[in-house]
């Protein structure tokens, strides 16, 4: 009698945790209403109206735009138009339609596209102005994985509002394996962030008349001494993006990340590299505030680091290679581990690295965190990180490369 009660007890528990699963399917024929693949929204908007804190949408292969105004701003009533994430939900892209467990997810094939290019699809200047647009202090059991976010286009000349490119945060949402790309824009643009990104790269936005940060800018709090805010970049490719218009040449502001004010962030099994001309640009803008601090293991940071001369900050470097070449300011602190050359990668734009780059193997498996964000999906989150960007194994020879 006991152990019945007892087993009837855990099945109640198991049924009032599960989580609800809202299906989306742009080609589904059914009754639109999330409930299965057959009967999934054909639009992504309907699943964030309707999803509740603790539930998972699942999306399909295929393009979803915006339909649904982020802010109330008359001046650009068709401009704020993005996708707002729904706080504590989490959010999967990647899926061929017929699956019925994360595990048999391919989010590499089957592309989940996030697009804002809502208005004639022939022109860019009438796209959203950014594509996800969170201004509303998401909380780290938020989670948006498996999408590609791309063809967001900023407002010229303007910095306030929907105006950010591919995706605007503040908060502690978890970020993992994202393609941000092809945004006219940065590709991400937190705000006294807390968030973790993961598994994501973020290349080719171009960043017109706009000068900081095109990769991904990052702001903590300037005007208070709050330190809480930090944010983690684990197993990332930033590079690529590029900055046209006034600010092109201008090697003493361009970067592929800036970040400033009260925030520490850490970057491991990173790469950051700019393709652009190494003459006229700065691969890593670190334009500092007071009480940032930057830490970066197991990366490659490709180029030289300019921080803000006038500002508190630390740099820190443990196990990573750091091409340092001529112009703007070195300052930081050496952990140990570290290497000065040339990385080693395949080709131009390809940033795998060659069998003898000097980067193989180079890592510490000490650098590399814990899997908190359960890559694998295996329920385990006290093992290292297992996989890298490319979905091979982060130790082999019983050492990580280091980017």
């Amino acid at each position: 009698m006991k152990k019945a009660l007892a087993l009837a007890l855990a099945l109640s528990c198991q049924l009032l945790f599960a989580q609800n699963i809202i299906y989306v399917n742009h080609a589904a024929t059914g009754a639109n209403d999330g409930s299965s693949w057959a009967d999934a929204y054909v639009d992504f908007q309907s699943a964030l109206d309707t999803a509740q804190a603790g539930e998972q949408i699942w999306v399909a292969q295929g393009t979803y735009y915006p339909s649904k105004a982020t802010t109330a701003n008359p001046t650009y009533p068709t401009r704020e138009i993005g996708f707002r994430l729904t706080n504590s939900v989490e959010h999967y892209g990647g899926f061929a339609g017929n699956e019925s467990s994360l595990t048999q997810r391919d989010w590499r094939l089957n592309k989940t596209i996030l697009s804002g290019n809502i208005g004639n699809k022939a022109i860019s200047t009438d796209n959203s102005a950014t594509v996800v647009f969170n201004d509303n202090r998401l909380s780290a059991q938020t989670v948006l994985d498996g999408f590609t976010i791309t063809e967001g286009n900023y407002h010229p000349y303007r910095e306030g509002g929907n105006g950010y490119g591919g995706i605007y945060t503040e908060g502690a949402a978890v970020f993992k394996n994202l393609h941000i790309t092809k945004n006219r824009g940065r590709g991400v643009y937190c705000l006294e962030t807390k968030n973790s990104f993961v598994s994501c790269q973020i290349d080719s936005n171009d960043l017109y008349n706009r000068s900081l940060g095109r990769g991904v800018w990052m702001i903590g709090d300037p005007y208070t001494s709050d330190s809480s805010y930090a944010a983690v970049f684990i197993n990332c490719f930033i590079g690529n993006n590029t900055c046209s218009g006034t600010y092109s040449s201008d090697r003493y502001v361009n970067g592929e990340v800036s970040i400033v004010g009260e925030l520490k962030v850490t970057f491991s099994g990173c790469t950051i590299d700019n393709s652009q001309n190494r003459n006229a640009v700065v691969s890593t803008n670190i334009n500092m505030g007071r009480g940032t601090e930057v830490l970066y293991e197991n990366s490659i940071i490709n180029d030289s680091i300019l921080a803000h001369p006038n500002s508190t900050y630390q740099i820190k470097f443990k196990n990573s290679l750091v091409r340092h070449t001529a112009g703007g300011f070195y300052i930081c602190t050496d952990l140990g581990g570290n290497i000065d050359t040339v990385p080693g990668f395949i080709a131009p734009g390809d940033f795998r690295l060659k069998y003898n780059s000097a980067a193989i193997d180079a890592g510490s498996v000490d650098s590399i965190p814990q899997d908190v964000w359960d890559m694998d999906y295996d329920g385990i989150t006290s093992e290292p990180i297992p996989y890298d960007l490319s979905g091979n194994p982060r130790i082999v020879n019983n050492r990580p490369d280091m980017g």
